[in-house]
């Protein structure tokens, strides 16, 4: 497809979604290092892949979507082609409908659309727009499978008043877009690591089928441990390899342990 060139280089690498070389397993393995750095922190957790029994990208709207595309591409030709693929109607219940929103049916250019969407709306709003009025760290991952009809995203704060006000605001910034996020499935949780005497986090949250949280390892230091949830990862991948963390451990249970706390020392 010849908009995966042209965007690719406009992605950020957060982005893990219908991209080459980025895997669910690269999108773990970034929300623990991101996490880490900012001792936990609160974890905005969003669900937008499907709402009212609507996938994501079939309530895409399509004018939107051409005046997206057409800041980056002014090819007449790939404009053309573009608005063949939206103009071809999707099937509902056996007849051929029109409906102005959403990307082509198992199409191929429908997952790079999408990205490209998504990118306009959540990604760049949250560098360019967010984070630059943030009073504490924060950090953004998002993954997003074709196949398995899943699009979530994690915005970490290392503030809890940064977090609160980007909960404000992410419902808005969807809606300008002609986007809903799941109101009960986007939660924000206190994920900081557990303090004092305490030997587990005060919250949990699900990601990519793995239950993330906090708890207290024998010697007292903070863990951050993930645990696959039952069936998680087939449910949410079907026949998908299990995750693997990178020192072997199973994919079951992945206990990462913090040493003397010097990965989330302040610069």
């Amino acid at each position: 497809m010849v908009l995966e060139p042209i965007y690719e280089q406009e992605f950020y690498d957060f982005s893990y979604g219908f991209r080459p070389g980025k895997s669910a397993h690269k999108t773990l393995d970034r929300i623990w290092k991101e996490s880490m750095d900012i001792n936990g922190g609160y974890i905005i957790d969003m669900d937008i892949s499907k709402y009212a029994n609507q996938r994501f990208d079939d309530t895409i709207p399509q004018d939107k979507l051409r005046e997206i595309v057409g800041q980056r591409v002014n090819d007449g030709v790939i404009q053309r082609m573009i608005g063949k693929r939206l103009n071809a109607g999707v099937m509902e219940q056996g007849n051929l409908e029109y409906p102005g929103k959403g990307t082509p049916q198992g199409g191929v250019i429908s997952p790079i659309l999408s990205n490209i969407y998504l990118h306009e709306v959540l990604d760049k709003w949250f560098v360019e727009m967010v984070k630059p009025c943030l009073k504490g760290k924060a950090f953004m991952v998002r993954y997003a499978d074709d196949a398995s009809e899943t699009t979530v995203s994690a915005i970490g704060c290392e503030l809890q008043e940064d977090a609160n006000r980007i909960m404000k605001v992410l419902p808005l910034r969807f809606a300008k877009y002609g986007l809903t996020i799941h109101p009960e499935k986007t939660k924000l949780i206190d994920f900081t690591a557990p303090q004092g005497n305490n030997r587990k986090g005060k919250g949990s949250f699900t990601f990519l089928g793995f239950k993330h949280f906090w708890k207290r390892s024998k010697k007292g230091k903070g863990s951050y441990t993930t645990k696959q949830t039952a069936n998680g990862w087939r449910r949410t991948f079907g026949s998908q390899q299990q995750r693997q963390s990178p020192n072997g451990v199973g994919a079951f249970e992945i206990r990462h342990k913090k040493s003397n706390m010097q990965c989330l020392q302040q610069n």
